[in-house]
């Protein structure tokens, strides 16, 4: 018998944020920024980010001393569309009304007296503008300390001009220190690596005038644009009470001849070429602090497409607290199904055994393998031609050891592999301990709080981190990936 499933084909939306601290500075009348960062940090990105954000699609002027405006065109692709601007770094508008204006300045042949000029004569032609300078490290070099004089000169005509002025650096030696204390702001951007994985960070160093909750963001470069995370909140991932037509609007994924199943997270599906083989074992760990509700989150995009195929599910709530959240999730998919596809193993609490001195411990897992085993079998009589899934928990190993335990575990791994077309495991122990599930699995992914920020990535097969966006539809939680960029 052959089962099949599709691949998801769509894409998450571009999303444009900054740091709300970081945003609460630039949306005032006039200020400086200065932005730091060592080459290929994302100091450009973030300019250009800033000013898509601010909607600003004429009253702006980009000074660069380093690239053309062709290249920042080519690799910023959205500008085109977001800022109004043509490909010869002109905003278009009526010639006739003095709109049509040259807003991307190539200043790489410039004289610096030349450049400075037209920095000024912008102050105080233009009212109110946005000019952004990348780089600074151009005039500061041949200027020597004539360079921090036109700043405080930049700064006056300013403040006059109720403008808003942007300064892009790499430079960090001790001269940077006068610099550092006349803007208002200072962004700095980093990169590090965690576990070989690429993160990038953004430190609000210095922001006058503003209260700062937090004072680092990791974002992402991902298509040419800068976006940064918000901390992780348990509240982002629980259930509501408006939750019924949750997942009406998303599409239903028709079978087809690929033999995986999407996840329904596109990025995730390039790494895993499609998504999640069959017959397979998905082993999903969870950092010990992140709520159980995240990986059901990450999960639902799929169970809902696998409902709404009508394929059945044998359920083992995470930690005895998400068969609400299931449920809902089956009833919103199906709408008034009469079929019981799914299936919620609960705790084997009330089984008991012949053998006394059999432990507890061992007593229960048995018990859940009796009870899985029992419910496997019903769903493949009651849909033989469907795809069946089995989503458990691994929580309290201790029932999983020693040599009686270590045989339950392998009686429990050697059963879905020959009965189940996909099994999901989510767990918290270490990798000592599942063995078992290490060896079987071919897919293993992973959960982790960095700081305050969700991240999730494929060990098996590897892959860099994707940043967990939580998203509210209608009441029940789900999430999108954003890969670290």
């Amino acid at each position: 018998m052959q089962r099949k499933y599709t691949i998801s084909q769509t894409e998450s939306r571009p999303d444009y944020r900054i740091p709300i601290e970081l945003s609460q500075l630039l949306n005032r009348d006039s200020y400086s920024l200065l932005i730091k960062g060592s080459a290929g940090s994302g100091k450009t990105t973030l300019a250009l980010t800033i000013l898509r954000t601010l909607a600003n699609r004429q009253n702006f002027l980009y000074v660069s001393t380093r690239t053309s405006r062709k290249q920042i065109l080519r690799n910023h692709p959205w500008l085109a569309e977001s800022l109004d601007v043509a490909k010869d770094g002109k905003v278009n508008g009526d010639p006739r009304l003095g709109t049509y204006r040259s807003v991307f300045i190539d200043a790489r042949l410039d004289e610096q007296s030349t450049l400075f000029e037209t920095i000024t004569g912008e102050l105080m032609d233009i009212n109110a503008p946005l000019i952004i300078i990348d780089s600074w490290d151009a005039m500061a070099d041949s200027m020597d300390t004539e360079a921090f004089t036109n700043v405080k000169v930049l700064q006056t005509w300013r403040e006059r001009a109720r403008a808003k002025l942007i300064f892009i650096t790499s430079n960090e030696g001790p001269e940077q220190k006068t610099f550092d204390f006349l803007v208002d702001g200072i962004a700095i951007l980093r990169q590090n690596y965690i576990d070989g994985r690429r993160v990038r960070e953004i430190l609000l160093s210095k922001l006058v005038g503003i209260d700062t909750t937090r004072s680092s963001y990791f974002f992402t470069l991902n298509n040419g644009i800068f976006r940064s995370f918000d901390p992780y909140q348990t509240a982002d991932f629980a259930i509501s009470q408006d939750s019924s037509s949750s997942y009406q609007r998303l599409e239903t994924i028709p079978p087809s001849d690929t033999f995986c199943i999407s996840t329904r997270h596109p990025e995730l599906d390039k790494i895993l070429r499609g998504g999640f083989p069959i017959p397979s074992v998905v082993k999903v760990k969870m950092d010990p602090i992140v709520n159980v509700k995240v990986a059901l989150a990450f999960l639902e995009r799929m169970l809902s497409d696998f409902f709404k195929n009508g394929n059945p599910v044998v359920f083992q709530p995470f930690e005895g607290i998400e068969v609400e959240q299931m449920t809902r999730l089956f009833n919103s998919s199906v709408g008034d199904s009469e079929e019981k596809r799914l299936s919620i193993l609960w705790p084997p609490d009330s089984i008991e055994t012949q053998n006394d001195s059999v432990s507890s411990e061992i007593r229960t897992a048995k018990g859940r393998l009796e009870s899985l085993k029992e419910a496997v079998f019903r769903m493949r009589r009651e849909f033989p031609n469907r795809i069946l899934l089995t989503l458990l928990e691994l929580k309290d190993m201790a029932e999983y050891r020693g040599h009686q335990a270590g045989n339950t575990l392998k009686a429990l791994m050697d059963f879905v592999k020959r009965n189940v077309d996909l099994c999901v495991i989510v767990t918290r122990e270490p990798e000592t301990i599942l063995e078992q599930t290490h060896v079987v699995a071919e897919t293993h992914l992973q959960i982790v709080d960095v700081e305050g920020t969700l991240f999730l990535s494929s060990n098996v097969p590897y892959s860099q981190f994707f940043a967990i966006i939580p998203e509210r539809q209608s009441g029940i939680p789900t999430m999108r990936l954003e890969p670290m960029v």
